[in-house]
């Protein structure tokens, strides 16, 4: 007569299935500890806190290391979309000053003249342009506000 096994039941695992199935973890996935001082931990807190990892220095301390190992830059949670949309504000200000540009090119070709008018028009969507870029540019160097995952 068969019995019906109990499926609450705790199973015993076999002691070598065990060591064996450590071993590859340990093989796979290594540990260390850093002992450091305790304005170096607060300083790391802080600036895992700044870069979006809450108070995960481990995982902070992951994303360097990875970061410098492709020699790339760690941004903070959230920089993608806060760029994308510096980036479209700043194609539509080139947009529109590349516009203005098109349509005096276009009245000079026509008329096969220019105007001090048309040559200070120009020069205004020039500076405009600029200004734009530069204006994108200190927006890239300040560091965006980090959002909360």
């Amino acid at each position: 007569m068969k019995t019906a096994q109990n499926p609450s039941a705790k199973r015993i695992r076999d002691p070598e299935q065990t060591r064996a199935w450590r071993k590859r973890y340990n093989r796979a996935n290594r540990q260390f500890s850093v002992t450091t001082t305790a304005e170096n931990y607060a300083a790391l807190l802080t600036a895992a806190e700044v870069a979006g990892f809450g108070k995960k220095p481990g995982q902070f301390l992951l994303s360097l290391f990875r970061a410098h190992e492709k020699e790339s830059y760690l941004l903070p949670k959230g920089w993608k979309q806060q760029m994308d949309a510096r980036l479209s504000d700043l194609l539509i200000q080139v947009r529109g000053a590349c516009t203005n540009l098109n349509q005096l090119a276009r009245h000079t070709n026509r008329f096969k003249q220019t105007t001090i008018f048309d040559l200070a028009e120009a020069k205004k969507g020039i500076i405009e342009i600029e200004k734009a870029i530069r204006s994108f540019e200190t927006q890239l160097l300040s560091p965006p506000k980090s959002t909360k995952p």
